[in-house]
């Protein structure tokens, strides 16, 4: 934003004059916006800020200009940075202060003019246009200091506070840095505490007690995760225990969940490794793999049949058997693992009933 130097709206006798014709005038017209040096009124140092004025169509109508008072600014800014005691001043392009305390006439002087004052700062500030911040003494005090250039205004915000008050703040803190250390190591173990329960509860909530497979809502959760990832193949392959009823209702439910434990270490034991293992419910179990043949799943399954019979033969004197279905999904493709689900469900159920038929007991 341009500076009007020099341009003063006033008489010698305070009364306002015709500006028309100076050089002002001519400035405001071919600027979009302008502020003037300050200059004194009775109420204390003011400056002029000049906005253009267009109509809706775009033409340029007028300049608008309005007075704004730097005691004003100066107070709502000071009021702002009051962290450590400390001050704020309003400074000139060459370091004059603009005094504005109230019952004190408006004075201009420069802030260096000081013999206890260092100035450096303040003018390397003003030289470089850009944000200074260091150590500095003022009025005969060290202070620490940033000078900041205003945006749009020809002018520099001091900003001090007194070293000393600094200084203790600092010892302050280090003292609260200890009591603050001890507390967040306590709230660490805390946390921790937290966290391990949390995890605890993720553990109950998504393993089913009895198999160690993953729970129904795990194999919810699974299937949601997967549900919209159609960068892979995913196969799912549900599985159910022939004759199990028959187990429960002639044997007593101690017996089933004996089988149902040795039927679930079994398929974690074959598929824990390419995929997740979950129990729907009852002896329904599933199996969900991303890209693996359906061949290997298959291959997969007869082995794992052979070692489920010699097992339970061996363990619980019968031989275990199980029905199971294979549906996969190709990368890309639109089905839902919601109907990929289903279609593995009729599959078993196919398999089901082909063993009814090689085994007419069963039913």
């Amino acid at each position: 934003m341009p500076l009007a130097r020099d341009y003063y709206p006033l008489e010698g006798d305070g009364v306002l004059r015709d500006q028309s014709q100076d050089p002002f005038a001519a400035d405001c017209a071919s600027h979009e916006t302008l502020v003037t040096d300050s200059y004194g009124t009775d109420e204390g140092p003011i400056t002029t800020v000049c906005v253009a004025v267009y109509r809706p169509d775009g033409q340029r109508v007028g300049t608008l200009c309005g007075a704004v008072s730097l005691k004003t600014i100066e107070r709502i800014v000071n009021e702002g940075h009051s962290l450590f005691d400390g001050s704020c001043y309003i400074l000139d392009q060459k370091g004059r202060y603009i005094s504005v305390a109230d019952n004190v006439p408006w004075s201009y002087e420069p802030l260096g003019s000081h013999p206890d004052t260092d100035a450096s700062l303040i003018a390397a500030a003003a030289d470089s246009d850009e944000e200074q911040s260091g150590e500095s003494v003022l009025h005969g005090e060290k202070n620490y200091i940033t000078v900041l250039p205003m945006d749009n205004a020809p002018w520099l915000v001091l900003e001090c506070a007194p070293a000393k008050n600094v200084d203790v703040y600092v010892e302050k803190m280090g003292t609260l840095f200890l009591l603050l250390a001890a507390l967040a190591s306590m709230l660490f173990f805390a946390l921790l505490h937290v966290l391990i329960s949390w995890r605890r509860r993720d553990e109950i909530i998504l393993t089913d007690a009895l198999t160690g497979c993953g729970s129904r809502i795990a194999c919810e959760h699974m299937l949601r995760r997967l549900e919209y990832d159609r960068s892979h193949a995913t196969s799912i392959l549900y599985f159910d225990l022939n004759d199990f009823k028959t187990i429960n209702d002639t044997q007593g439910h101690e017996m089933g969940d004996l089988v149902l434990r040795l039927f679930s270490r079994q398929l974690r034991e074959a598929f824990e490794d390419i995929g997740f293992v979950g129990r729907l419910g009852g002896d329904e179990f599933i199996v969900i793999a991303t890209d693996t043949p359906p061949e290997e799943l298959h291959r997969i399954c007869t082995a794992m049949r052979a070692r489920l019979r010699q097992q339970s033969v061996r363990s619980l004197g019968r031989p275990l058997t199980f029905s199971y279905g294979c549906a996969t999904r190709a990368a890309a493709a639109a089905t839902t693992l919601s109907e990929l689900l289903n279609e593995a469900d009729q599959a078993m159920y196919a398999a089901k009933e082909a063993y009814h038929q090689q085994h007419p007991a069963s039913r």
